[in-house]
Parts: structure tokens; C-alpha cells; sequence
């Protein structure tokens, strides 16, 4: 049986992956990392934009969300 090259009937048929038609790249993620927590980062971006929006509303003046602006501003360093 001849080795390697284009065989027929070889590999996973058209249409059975996951991001089927959709650009993709290859990501590295420590095994440390669950795939609930990879599912979870739309909802926190969601959360941080939210907490966000509501210190903006509160005014620079405002003491109560000192802490929260300044959570926020380090994790969005981060890149969220």
C-alpha cells in the first residue's frame, strides 16, 4: 500500500467541521484554560462595556466608582 499523497476517501467530509465557511487561524490556549471559559469571554466583554458605560454616566466626580474604574482600565489593558 503506497504511503502519504491524495487518497481517495481520506480525511473528514466537507461540511462537518464546526467554523465551516467561517476565516479562521490557529490560537495557542494553556490546557489550564476550559472551553466554558473560552465561551464565557463575549459574556464578559458584554459585562465590561456594561460597567463600563455605567461609570461613565456616574461622572469623573463620582468616589463609589473609583474601584470599578479602576478594575476596568486594568483589565482592559489586558485586551478585553
Amino acid at each position: 500500500m503506497p504511503r502519504g499523497g491524495k487518497r481517495t476517501g481520506a480525511g473528514r467530509p466537507k461540511g462537518t467541521t464546526k467554523g465551516d465557511g467561517l476565516a479562521t487561524h490557529v490560537v495557542r490556549v494553556s490546557t489550564e484554560v476550559t472551553k466554558d471559559q473560552c465561551d464565557a469571554i463575549p459574556e464578559l466583554i458584554y459585562l465590561l462595556n456594561h460597567w463600563e458605560a455605567d461609570c461613565v454616566r456616574a461622572g469623573e466626580d463620582s468616589a463609589r466608582h473609583y474601584y470599578l474604574r479602576k478594575a476596568l482600565d486594568e483589565i482592559r489593558a489586558l485586551g478585553y
